[in-house]
């Protein structure tokens, strides 16, 4: 295998081997609950359920809590436990949580299986196991099979209940057991139109017509996710443009830098652009603000400039609402957003790529993307104390996989720092960066002959590290 890992793991999370590949999202369909519990007004640790007194189960947790260096506290704290879960009290109640996969510890399991599958069917043995309890998986094989699952540990529950709130805690009616089948989960496998896609956007949009899942077939109480992103919407316009797409076809999608016409941040600048705000006590700097973004021709390139002022208007409204905050308001978010600009820039359209910055190590550059295009560069919801966003997400590790007609691979990629992550110090530290801003990638060594001439040292875990010639 080769791919992406998180510290820790002893296989491969994202990535392709030999015969198939996968690449994940993050989905967020609705895995948990909460329970109002009814306490014994007699006695605090006993609970209603179906009829009877229950008493909560009580353990002692130590903790231990760093305070800086090598110093640190250890502490003791009780934990609650009841027939649904763990237990909370609050001043205004006592709270027991339920969640997907809480009774497992098998998800090393089911990455393991994944990492081992050849084909097809070891790869849907592998998710049938439901160890892992949500991902977007976004699947290809040498055979030319592609696929789209929105894996999860659906809860098996009772449909009378309002799911999306606080349960009764005192029925076992309320008390979901089990999970519903993987056979159930939406999917999409060898689709006509030809493509699939996942961008953390809703299962209901992953291939094209006719191919996607409709929401009538699931049940309510998956809680599958709604959310439309802009790079969702780019990858259905752009895959659908084009009944014939090449590599270099696709490659230059996935450098796309542009916010689609039906983008939430798109309508946000056209509801703002059409408001009449002469009457406005500091309607000059508003009517300044109108010209720039009714200019602004939805692109977030390095030399755009009006982008600036789109995404510091959008991100406390559009990037707020598909995180699940209230947005701000839209007119004081504009406003905002004029502030941060004249203090720091003294203008409302500096280049886009002075405002948005990729930094790493001697690396200082400005980013040639913007939040939730597919060329992803993300930061916080507002800038740094200088005005500036410092890219810290998005774009990260990916690669390109082909299999030719007769299932040869051939696979290139790029990490948007380097191999050593953490170790400053290391020629590693940021030695991709160069080639990651410039959209180029490096070829993957995948069979030990290719590595041949490119290796700089080899070991063995528990033996001496020895030197080798490159």
């Amino acid at each position: 295998m080769a791919g992406g890992v998180f510290p820790g793991s002893p296989f491969i999370l994202h990535g392709f081997g030999p015969t198939l590949g996968w690449a994940n999202t993050v989905n967020t369909p609705d895995l948990s609950d909460t329970y109002r519990l009814v306490i014994d007004p007699k006695d605090p640790d006993r609970y209603r359920y179906d009829g009877a007194w229950r008493r909560l189960e009580k353990r002692e947790a130590e903790l231990e809590l760093r305070l800086f260096g090598p110093f640190a506290i250890r502490v003791r704290r009780e934990v609650l436990w009841s027939v649904h879960g763990p237990v909370l009290r609050r001043p205004h109640g006592s709270y027991a949580l339920r969640y997907a996969n809480m009774d497992r510890v098998d998800a090393v399991q089911g990455y393991y299986q994944l990492n081992r599958a050849k084909d097809w069917a070891d790869f849907q043995a592998a998710l049938r196991l439901q160890a892992i309890p949500s991902q977007n998986y976004v699947y290809a094989d040498a055979s030319g099979r592609i696929a789209y699952i929105y894996n999860a540990a659906f809860p098996r529950r009772d449909p009378s209940f309002d799911w999306r709130g606080v349960l009764p805690g005192d029925t076992s009616r309320a008390l979901w057991q089990g999970y519903e089948p993987f056979d159930k989960v939406p999917k999409v496998v060898a689709p006509a139109s030809g493509y699939v896609f996942n961008a953390n956007n809703t299962p209901l949009m992953s291939s094209g017509p006719g191919d996607q899942p409709v929401a009538a077939d699931f049940p309510a109480t998956f809680g599958l996710e709604t959310r439309v992103t802009n790079r969702g919407l780019r990858f259905k316009e752009l895959l659908a443009a084009d009944p014939s797409i090449g590599a270099a076809d696709f490659e230059a999608i996935k450098y796309d830098k542009r916010y689609s016409r039906d983008s939430a941040l798109a309508q946000l600048v056209s509801r703002l652009v059409a408001r009449d705000l002469s009457k406005e006590p500091d309607a000059a700097a508003l009517l300044a603000a109108q010209a720039v973004l009714r200019g602004w021709d939805l692109g977030a390139g390095a030399g755009d400039r009006a982008a600036a002022l789109a995404v510091l208007t959008g991100l406390p409204v559009v990037g707020r609402r598909l995180v699940g905050e209230p947005p701000a308001d839209e007119l004081e978010a504009l406003r905002g957003a004029i502030a941060t600009l004249q203090r720091h820039y003294g203008r409302l359209d500096p280049q886009w790529g002075e405002v948005s910055r990729f930094r790493r190590g001697a690396v200082d550059a400005p980013t040639d993307g913007g939040p939730d295009v597919l060329r992803d560069f993300e930061a916080g919801m507002a800038p740094d104390g200088d005005g500036r966003f410092i890219a810290a997400k998005g774009d990260t590790l990916y690669f390109f996989v082909e299999w030719d007609r007769e299932g040869r691979l051939s696979a290139r990629g790029i990490h948007q720092f380097g191999s050593a992550t953490l170790d400053a110090a290391s020629p590693h530290y940021a030695d991709q960066s160069p080639l990651f801003l410039a959209e180029r990638t490096k070829p993957v060594r995948f069979d030990e002959a290719d590595l041949r001439g490119f290796v700089q040292r080899e070991y063995r875990p528990g033996r001496p590290v020895a030197a080798s010639p490159r």
